[in-house]
């Protein structure tokens, strides 16, 4: 997924005051704090500073996004396709709020495929501490063959600029590399 250009920077307050008329919005701050409370958790995310339960702030700001484009592999032919999906209240004049099917889970927790129409997109940073995972290349005598059966996903290796061996794994722009990244196989 590579979410969309940044749009506007607001502030829980000034979203439920924006669209207070809009049933969906009403305790947007309290339904958000609930969501990332158990999102986090259940993904094998810590919380920052050894913290039980975030408490976002009415004031914390949140990047809004009108864009995202979702890539997925295809049922019909296995190859990788793309979605551009929208959110925007005004796009050419037009709201266009698209629809997206997603995978949830019931109350038993298993799990179940939805449709949902995408309302409001947006970045929030829980912490700004990026705990980069740092990587220390072997020696190049040390090189050792591999199958490609044995590749999981391709990664994006930042070089550290002190120091030919040291890399900094970018597990922020992937989703699916983020969620392996913090599984801790390394």
């Amino acid at each position: 997924m590579k979410i969309g250009v940044k749009c506007y920077c607001n502030s829980f307050a000034l979203v439920e005051e924006a669209y207070r008329s809009n049933r969906a919005f009403a305790q947007f701050q309290k339904k958000f704090t609930v969501f990332l409370n158990n999102f986090l958790p259940s993904n094998n995310i810590p919380l920052p500073n050894g913290l039980t339960w975030l408490r976002p702030a009415a004031e914390d700001m949140l990047q809004e996004h009108r864009y995202l484009k979702v890539n997925y592999e295809s049922f019909i032919d296995w190859k990788s396709a793309t979605n551009y999906l929208r959110c925007n209240p005004s796009f050419y004049g037009h709201e266009r709020r698209h629809c997206t099917l997603i995978r949830t889970h019931n109350k038993d927790g298993n799990d179940r495929n939805i449709f949902v129409r995408l309302l409001f997109m947006f970045k929030y940073v829980v912490d700004q501490d990026l705990r980069f995972t740092h990587l220390r290349a072997q020696p190049a005598a040390l090189s050792e063959f591999i199958s490609i059966h044995s590749i999981i996903h391709g990664a994006l290796l930042v070089p550290n600029y002190d120091s030919d061996t040291d890399f900094f794994v970018v597990d922020y722009v992937d989703t699916d590399m983020f969620l392996r990244s913090r599984r801790k196989f390394f």
